[in-house]
């Protein structure tokens, strides 16, 4: 009875262990699949706050993107946002382009009190279905992905960055 039960738990466990290898292999596949689908010009549709629809061969090409996917309750995103909008010399340097899945009247009333409506190169645009969300593999805001004028990723950050920090990498021919 002992040996049953021994060889039982024996086999439990491997099936177990199995399951989680697989689990974690399929993640990895998953996430690699991400990265190689955004190192080159993404390619993903949004909605703008005055109804039209953008697509991401209007944003890339000329000059580097910073483009934040964040929330406008999220403090660390209000924190980033404000600091990108004070940050003339990043503004100048890149196109600065926020994507949230809130309803558009949230993202409209963030943007007017925020003072962003005014911002050249700060553009809002609203994730309606959450496919840029899914498209970029996000699971926290804010996520920050830098890309150079020629639409090529350079690097990814989760949570919070500073502006500095970006115009740094942007200014030193980083993007």
């Amino acid at each position: 009875m002992k040996r049953k039960a021994a060889f039982f738990l024996v086999i439990i466990t491997t099936i177990l262990i199995l399951a989680l290898g697989i689990g974690v292999f399929q993640q990895m596949l998953a996430k690699r699949d991400i990265v190689n689908r955004i190192s080159v010009q993404p390619d993903f549709m949004a909605e703008t706050l005055y109804g039209g629809i953008v697509s991401s061969d209007q944003l890339f090409g000329q000059k580097p993107v910073v483009l934040t996917y964040f929330n406008t309750e999220c403090y660390f995103c209000q924190i980033e946002i404000d600091a990108i909008k004070l940050h003339k010399g990043l503004q100048e340097k890149a196109l600065i382009v926020l994507i949230s899945d809130e309803p558009i009247i949230v993202l409209e009333k963030f943007a007017k009190s925020s003072k962003l409506t005014d911002k050249k190169d700060v553009e809002i645009y609203h994730d309606r279905k959450g496919e840029v969300k899914d498209y970029f593999g996000i699971h926290i805001v804010p996520t920050t992905f830098i890309y150079d004028n020629e639409a090529h990723l350079v690097k990814t950050f989760n949570g919070q960055i500073s502006a500095d920090f970006l115009h740094e990498l942007i200014s030193n021919g980083r993007p």
